[in-house]
């Protein structure tokens, strides 16, 4: 619900399909029925990976839909700007990511060992929300379940596998991924958000 209230307030997101584990179906409905949730088109239950799951989204967006953003739910500190930034970006170059700079050293490794520094100026650590063109990105899911490609990790994947290249835009180091435990207490220090849960 963190998560999907920033685009509920939006201006620039019309509709909102909430895709999770079948389990929390019916508190999915319930949290967006108190809360007054706006804009939720559809709550779906998702499939056995993470890309099925996003297929299953695009094919219950409303029929009218023109491009479509992908967010993670486990990213709660996504802001409008960083919305408005990848919409424009995909309405313009047809798919989008948002990302930040890498400022570790980073390293490739073999058998617990150094084999390469990685130029980090050439890296970005990958975000969401992710833009498309709708019929784009759908296309390229298509195309991916008929050739039996199952595995990819994100949507910009599957865009470049078919064509289309993808437009870097700024993320923000505060679109902080929670992942582990210890994630949480990084929910619990941050929440200075305008919020609709809570009001």
């Amino acid at each position: 619900m963190y998560s999907v209230e920033i685009f509920a307030i939006s201006p620039h997101i019309s509709d909102i399909v909430i895709v999770c584990h079948k389990e929390y179906i019916k508190l999915a409905e319930q949290l967006v029925k108190v809360e007054k949730t706006p804009k939720i088109h559809k709550i779906i239950p998702g499939g056995k990976t993470r890309q099925e799951s996003a297929y299953l989204g695009l094919k219950n967006c409303p029929k009218d839909t023109t491009h479509v953003l992908i967010h993670d739910a486990a990213r709660p500190f996504v802001d409008n700007a960083m919305i408005k930034r990848t919409i424009s970006a995909a309405v313009k170059y047809k798919a989008a990511t948002t990302a930040v700079d890498v400022t570790d050293t980073v390293i490739e490794i073999s058998t617990g060992k150094i084999i390469k520094f990685l130029d980090r100026d050439k890296l970005r650590r990958v975000q969401t929300p992710q833009g498309f063109e709708y019929k784009t990105i759908l296309s390229a899911h298509e195309k991916a379940r008929k050739e039996g490609f199952n595995s990819a990790t994100d949507d910009c994947v599957l865009a470049m596998t078919y064509g289309t290249p993808v437009k870097i835009v700024n993320g923000s180091e505060k679109n902080k991924k929670i992942t582990r435990k210890g994630d949480i207490l990084y929910v619990q220090d941050r929440d200075d958000r305008p919020r609709l849960l809570g009001k």
